[in-house]
């Protein structure tokens, strides 16, 4: 991932940060190797800015954040690094960063790890979330987290639910990207129900080659599925939590319901259209 965006995303006069938020996200579920670089990029981000200004801290917490709940399953693994963790530790063990960096950051990351812990407590051979708590636990560490108000990702408030951005954040913006990545996946999802329509009507039995196209084009379908319903998880969830919601946003919200459901249906037709006719009679 280019550090450019996340710098942007991070920066305190970044004139909408949900949108850089939302790109973040965008970057990490549609591109792999982005995605495995960029818990590591993120916490450099971090280190080299929580203690100069909390507020540039807090957002960097809030992308680890936003992307292990919304950024699809190639970023939790790569943030599942003990070397990666224990730079966030360093701040709770090292007594100069400890004195130096703001409560606020020592209770974010004391809730994330405690919440990634458990979320993912089966999901690895190896938990380090569950490892980095613990070491916190051997140093006789436990940071009082009963005044964390506002544990969320959106980037609008801090820890105890004050306001941190002064920028109004353009919805129709965030829309945007939210169209432009989903009309890109409609349009391969059109090819996808065309070559299965296509080889279909010829008639003729199905050969070794196109039978694993049709394979190929079912699980494409189904990773475009469920990066639909990641999408529409990410929407859904700052949708709920934005406190201040512009009068036009229900509307806004109105037009991205309807995005997802042409892409629910786009998805249906091209289930449909790759079944075989095997499968069709079982």
């Amino acid at each position: 991932m280019r550090i450019s965006i996340l710098v942007y995303a991070t920066s305190i006069d970044c004139p909408n940060r949900l949108l850089a938020f939302t790109r973040v996200r965008n970057i990490v579920i549609h591109d792999a190797p982005a995605a495995h670089t960029a818990p590591r990029q993120i916490i450099n981000r971090f280190r080299n800015t929580a203690i100069e200004n909390y507020k540039m801290g807090l957002w960097s917490l809030d992308l680890l954040q936003l992307c292990t709940l919304h950024g699809g399953d190639n970023f939790a693994p790569y943030l599942n690094s003990q070397d990666q963790l224990n730079e966030l530790l360093e701040f709770f063990l090292n007594p100069e960063k400890s004195k130096a960096v703001s409560t606020q950051i020592q209770m974010k990351i004391y809730s994330l790890l405690k919440t990634w812990a458990i979320s993912y407590k089966n999901a690895f051979s190896s938990n380090n979330f569950e490892y980095a708590c613990d070491r916190l636990k051997r140093n006789n560490i436990s940071i009082n987290i009963d005044d964390l108000y506002n544990s969320h990702w959106l980037p609008d408030k801090d820890v105890f639910g004050s306001p941190i951005d002064s920028v109004s954040y353009n919805l129709q913006d965030v829309f945007g990207e939210i169209s432009k990545e989903n009309k890109q996946l409609h349009a391969e999802l059109q090819s996808i129900f065309q070559m299965a329509s296509n080889e279909k009507k010829k008639g003729s039995v199905l050969d070794e080659g196109i039978q694993k196209r049709f394979k190929n084009a079912r699980q494409r379908t189904d990773k475009i599925k469920q990066m639909v319903t990641t999408s529409r998880a990410f929407w859904n969830d700052f949708y709920e939590h934005l406190v201040n919601k512009p009068s036009e946003f229900n509307q806004i919200d109105s037009n991205v319901q309807k995005i997802f459901e042409s892409m629910d249906q786009a998805v249906n037709f091209c289930e449909i259209a790759l079944q075989l006719e095997e499968e069709v009679v079982s």
